[in-house]
């Protein structure tokens, strides 16, 4: 599966936050290098899958510069000051906080981030 982006909020209903998520998606994909999209279930007895609320998964090229990431994560920080709490998680388990990602990104040990999701 990749990274997951996981969007939360007390504020807003499902339907609210699921729109949210959408428009974030859109922004990703129009605005930086990083692929997202809405994360899926297969619905065990029933045809086809459905969207998991507030759930979108990311891939990231092994060869993204430092600047592509930065732009990623000036669109997630727009959405956490909108009062959305944002947290990634890899294939592993292991979970990040957007202020985690970003001390990663500062440090340039950003590639253990993508080891899990890298596209061609």
């Amino acid at each position: 599966m990749g990274i997951t982006l996981n969007l939360s909020s007390d504020k807003l209903d499902d339907e609210d936050l699921q729109a949210l998520t959408r428009e974030l998606c859109q922004q990703i994909n129009n605005n930086t290098e990083v692929q997202a999209e809405l994360s899926t279930q297969e619905e065990p007895d029933a045809k086809g899958s459905k969207v998991v609320i507030g759930l979108l998964v990311l891939k990231l090229a092994i060869d993204m510069d430092h600047l592509a990431l930065a732009s990623f994560i000036i669109i997630l920080e727009e959405y956490e000051r909108r009062g959305i709490r944002i947290s990634l998680k890899k294939e592993n388990g292991e979970f990040y906080t957007l202020s985690e990602l970003k001390e990663i990104v500062k440090k340039g040990e950003w590639q253990k981030l993508i080891q899990f999701s890298i596209t061609t």
